[in-house]
């Protein structure tokens, strides 16, 4: 992960999905390659006594991911992104799911605390969900209760992957970086109008 965000940084991957699908990309890859197939191996016990047929299965290689953390920030100035946010992540995670084996999504709507959060156990029930997700809201906004969460999925043994969040910058950070990369998902126009003060373990991800 720590590649892609030096590239967003470079400029080489500058959009929201890009970076995702790289992400996705670079996960831990398992092979399948130790099962064998239990009816031929019946098949050569009973023809030849002590003599076992064993071949193995097709080699099939899947991806492996711990836990994606997606995060949306319900503030006004956020609520029109939303939509275009979770239309992309849908789409990308539908792609996904014929390729990670196993991987989890925690998904968070949060202004000044969180109002909607899930954790699903795989893409698809992931994109299902955002996909007929509407969100609403409005008021101020405080990033701090999201990474709250996300270090009480840690204790639970949990691994993050990585942790996207929707919107415009503009609310409190907690005090110390996370032991994981963090992106945030931006219009380029709000981030020109607003300015945030980003903390300098944010990557800023163009949506």
């Amino acid at each position: 992960a720590k590649k892609w965000m030096e590239q967003a940084a470079l400029g080489k991957a500058k959009d929201y999905q890009n970076i995702i699908k790289n992400l996705i990309d670079q996960s831990e890859v398992c092979k399948e390659e130790d099962t064998i197939d239990p009816m031929l191996y019946l098949y050569g016990l009973e023809c030849y006594g002590d003599v076992a047929l064993v071949e193995p299965l097709e080699v099939s290689e899947q991806k492996i991911l711990n836990t994606l953390v997606l995060a949306v920030d319900t503030s006004g100035s956020c609520i029109d992104m939303a939509s275009v946010f979770l239309r992309e992540t849908v789409g990308i995670l539908r792609d996904a799911q014929a390729l990670v084996k196993k991987g989890s999504v925690y998904y968070a709507e949060c202004d000044v605390e969180i109002s909607q959060e899930n954790i699903f156990e795989d893409f698809q029930k992931a994109a299902e969900f955002m996909e007929a997700r509407e969100v609403s809201g409005g008021g101020g906004t405080c990033f701090i209760p999201v990474f709250e969460s996300v270090e009480h999925l840690k204790k639970q043994g949990r691994k993050i992957d990585g942790l996207f969040y929707l919107s415009d910058g503009c609310g409190e950070f907690p005090e110390e970086a996370p032991d994981y990369p963090v992106w945030f998902v931006m219009e380029q126009r709000l981030y020109e109008d607003y300015s945030p003060e980003l903390p300098d373990w944010v990557t800023v991800v163009w949506l």
